[in-house]
């Protein structure tokens, strides 16, 4: 068997897969978890706040809206001061767009239009909630 440059990359790329990949997924599992713990043992801290928000990030990106969405309202309920409470607050709506029945969802949108009513988001919830009552009904 003659090895070529491109089959040499091949193997290379796939024993970085079969390795990381699995690494990968035990840390993004773990991390938050304990970063969760550490903010909780002291939310006053500087970096609490900047941290509760990756947090919520990272399990929004990565498709883990249940941990996104409690993330998210921690921050909301945390922070009160903070101006990134809207955008918080948004993103829950969003993760219970996700995990919730569209009723609940819909009731989420409604109730963060109650809180910004001229907020930043307040026409991107608008527009979840349409999305919602007619593009998601219809499937």
């Amino acid at each position: 068997m003659e090895f070529t440059w491109k089959k040499i990359l091949a193997i290379c790329i796939a024993c970085v897969v079969l390795i990381l990949g699995p690494v990968f997924i035990l840390f993004s599992n773990t991390v938050p978890d304990y970063c969760q713990a550490r903010i909780d043992k002291n939310p006053t801290d500087p970096n609490s706040k900047w941290l509760q928000m990756k947090i919520a990030e990272l399990c929004f990106k990565t498709w883990r809206y249940e941990k996104a969405e409690k993330a998210y309202y921690t921050y909301y309920e945390r922070y009160v001061e903070d101006p990134e409470r809207e955008y918080a607050l948004y993103r829950w709506c969003l993760c219970r767009e996700e995990t919730q029945s569209s009723r609940d969802a819909i009731k989420a949108f409604e109730w963060f239009l109650e809180q910004y009513p001229e907020g930043k988001h307040s026409q991107d919830a608008k527009d979840g909630i349409v999305r919602i009552k007619y593009h998601k009904a219809a499937k």
